[in-house]
């Protein structure tokens, strides 16, 4: 018994019954049914666009066969089913998670290795112990209780799957390596990215490279999407700068909060503040020991 399976068993309470080895017949009803789904539900094979869509089919023609009847019963399966459901036991509020944990280390490189491929994980947590929990199509890191990293699952061999967000702090002190590290040599933006990039440097050289660099680290709290809105209206209005867009992301995220470019017309509506020059003599003649 697989410790994956004693985990299935305690997280659902069941108790669990095995056939003897070679004899696959003390379990036939299993075999039939599975020999059942393959004959009925996938001949001929459904054409599907990815896993989703192939087990919507599957659960579309499992609700279908609850209207069947099965040899010798007068009531359909669904029927039955409802029969039985008064003999179940509550299912647990908290899902089974399906995955295989296993404890890795963090390297130097801030990447765990799981089944010959490397996944990174923000920079913070390198050298630390963390937990991987492996599904079928996706692979998380965890660090305590927290959820540090996700990645796409690869079956392929030798392959490195990063997030260039977890390495963007270390542009503060390496700003070089936004043009040579390996995970932001593949990194796909938006075309307006390199657009306001090109501005930043041609106005103001390695600077406008480092402002260029703040303004990808706010992807730590702002979404790309948003970001990307952010940009492109800060090119529209011509205020290709960090602050600018820093502004008009506080403004979509705080919908109270308007940043709005002040034309000429605005600008002359403004009321005109008039500020008068402080008169110092009343304050020297006490600091000689006079009178006011």
């Amino acid at each position: 018994m697989t410790d994956g399976f004693l985990a299935l068993r305690s997280h659902y309470l069941f108790t669990s019954y095995f056939c003897n080895v070679g004899r696959p017949n003390e379990k036939g009803v299993v075999e039939r049914l599975v020999g059942y789904i393959r004959k009925n539900f996938l001949v001929p094979i459904p054409r599907v666009s990815g896993w989703e869509e192939l087990n919507n089919h599957l659960l579309e023609e499992c609700k279908k066969r609850l209207s069947s009847k099965t040899s010798g019963k007068e009531q359909t399966i669904g029927e039955l089913l409802d029969e039985e459901r008064g003999s179940f036991l509550p299912l647990s509020p908290v899902p089974f998670e399906a995955c295989r944990l296993e404890e890795r280390h963090v390297s130097s490189l801030s990447a765990i290795t799981f089944k010959n491929n490397s996944y990174s994980v923000p920079v913070r947590y390198a050298y630390r112990e963390v937990t991987v929990k492996a599904y079928v199509f996706d692979l998380r890191i965890c660090y305590k209780n927290e959820v540090i990293a996700c990645h796409p699952r690869s079956y392929l061999q030798q392959e490195f799957i990063c997030d260039p967000l977890h390495y963007i702090p270390l542009l503060e002190h390496k700003p070089g390596g936004l043009d040579s590290a390996k995970p932001f040599a593949s990194w796909d933006l938006p075309a307006c990215f390199n657009v306001l990039r090109q501005k930043l440097e041609s106005r103001s050289g390695n600077a406008g490279k480092r402002e260029y660099i703040l303004i990808l680290q706010l992807l730590r709290d702002f979404s790309l999407p948003d970001l990307r809105k952010a940009m492109e209206k800060a090119l529209e209005h011509n205020c290709a700068n960090y602050e600018a867009v820093k502004m008009i992301l506080l403004s979509l995220r705080e919908p109270a909060f308007e940043a709005i470019p002040l034309s000429s017309e605005k600008l002359m509506g403004l009321p005109r503040l008039h500020l008068e020059t402080t008169d110092t003599s009343s304050y020297r003649t006490l600091m000689a020991g006079g009178g006011a």
